[in-house]
Formats: C-alpha cells, sequence, structure tokens
C-alpha cells in the first residue's frame, strides 16, 4: 500500500513538473528574437522522447516511465541549453538522459541525475549549456517561481531544496563576505530553475533523510568550488554528477547505505 501511493505521489508530481515545464517553455518561445525554428527544435525532441520510451519498452523490455513522465528531459534540455545548438546534440542528449534513468542503476535504484549526466557527456561534444530560456521575460521567472514551488512541495522535496538554497548563501558569503552578492546569486533564474528542477531527480535521494540533508549541502559546495579549481564545465551539473558519483562510491564501500 504504500508503494502503491508513493507511486501516485511521483505520478502526480510529474504531471504537474510537465505541465509546469511545458507552459514556460511555451512562453519562452513567445519572447521576441525567437524565432519559428524554436517550436520546430522543441516538436522534435518531444518526439524523441516520446519514440525512445517506446523502443526501450517495446523492444528491449525494460520497465520505463510513462509517456507523459518521458518529455520532461526535452523540455529541461530545450531550455537550458544554447538556443543555437545543433538539434542532433540536444537528441543525443535526450536519448542518453533516457536510457540512464532506465539502464543505469544500482540495487534497483537510480545511481545519477539522468538529465544532469547527460548534459555532461554531450558538453564535450560541443553542447553549451547557458540556461538561456529561464531569463528571456519577468512572465517566464515569476513561472519558474511559482510552478518550481508547487512541484518542490508536491515532490516532497521541500528540505532538501531549503537545504540548497541556505547552503549556497552561507558558502558565498564565507568566500566573498559580501551580503548583497550572496543574496542576488539565490535569486538568478538559472539557478532557481536548476534548485526546482533538476537538484532531486535523483528519487533515491529522497528515499533517505541522511542523504536528503546530505546531498545539496554537497552539490552547494561543489558548485561554487569546481570553478576555482579550473574545472570549465558548468558548475551546476557538474556538481550533480560529481556528487551522484560520491554518494555511489561511499554506498558501496558501505559508508552510506541506501537508508
Amino acid at each position: 500500500m504504500k508503494l502503491n501511493c508513493r507511486s501516485v505521489l511521483f505520478m502526480k508530481t510529474f504531471l504537474l513538473t510537465v505541465f509546469s515545464l511545458a507552459l514556460i517553455t511555451f512562453f519562452t518561445l513567445l519572447t521576441p528574437g525567437v524565432n519559428e525554428n524554436g517550436f520546430f527544435k522543441l516538436f522534435v525532441l518531444v518526439l524523441t522522447c516520446l519514440a525512445a520510451n517506446f523502443i526501450l519498452s517495446n523492444v528491449f523490455k525494460t520497465v520505463t516511465a510513462s509517456f507523459v513522465e518521458s518529455l520532461i528531459p526535452a523540455f529541461i534540455i530545450f531550455i537550458i541549453t544554447d538556443y543555437d545548438s545543433q538539434i542532433y546534440l540536444q537528441i543525443f542528449a535526450v536519448i542518453l538522459s533516457l536510457f540512464i534513468n532506465y539502464f543505469i542503476k544500482h540495487e534497483g535504484q537510480e545511481m545519477f541525475n539522468d538529465i544532469s549526466l547527460a548534459l555532461f557527456t554531450v558538453s564535450f561534444f560541443g553542447l553549451k549549456i547557458d540556461w538561456w530560456g529561464t531569463n528571456t521575460s519577468f512572465l517566464v521567472i515569476s513561472l519558474i517561481f511559482i510552478f518550481g514551488v508547487f512541484s518542490v512541495i508536491s515532490y516532497k522535496s521541500v528540505l532538501p531544496t531549503v537545504i540548497f538554497f541556505l547552503a549556497t548563501f552561507s558558502i558565498n558569503i564565507i568566500f566573498t563576505f559580501n551580503l548583497w552578492f550572496a543574496i542576488k546569486q539565490l535569486f538568478v533564474p538559472g539557478f532557481v530553475f536548476f534548485a526546482f528542477y533538476l537538484l532531486v531527480r535523483n528519487k533515491s535521494i529522497l528515499a533517505s533523510p541522511l542523504k536528503s540533508r546530505l546531498y545539496p549541502l554537497v552539490v552547494s559546495f561543489l558548485a561554487i568550488t569546481t570553478p576555482k579549481l579550473g574545472l570549465f564545465t558548468e558548475p551546476l551539473i557538474t556538481s550533480l554528477v560529481l556528487t551522484d558519483l560520491g554518494f555511489l562510491v561511499l554506498k558501496k564501500i558501505r559508508i552510506l547505505e541506501s537508508t
């Protein structure tokens, strides 16, 4: 019964997430300067998600997400990757994210944040992550805040998200001694979008009270410190990949168990 309730929770969350991402993307595409090619790219990415989900479930006979849930990578990848990116790179990222979600598991649980690992990988082939769609207009920014809050509440990931914001604020204060800078960083649209829609996509994190508290702390620390170490990949995405990798290693050596 508990599992069924949990499944219903995730389904409601995915429906809300897909609806909010679709609406945010729609108004992003209405921004002046965004031409009709944007609608075509989004249409191709959506079809890619649906086709890939169908193939994985029917040809490879693996347990996949619903068709609605499978649309999430299309919207997120479209919104945060360079608008002028080659469409084949975005398609590659979408397919790779679904493959990671369905096949890269450890003891039946997700090992990595699927979209982040896909973007991190494809970025080495030339895909640029610039969060262009998150700050196209005041309306889009408002929708990210409003729908993001509802999505986090529905996903029951309020605590990890709050910890992430507080940790980022505190670490920025420590590194810069600049209160105004630390406050401004919390309202950067790309940062907010990341916190609401990417931070806790790895559902195994929410299953553990310890990990749900520790995970956002580590992500925040790495997101701020990795650029200072000379790593020139996108810091937010990189921080998720490195944190997932670190948690997997700790789990394998029995330092950090799944529960």
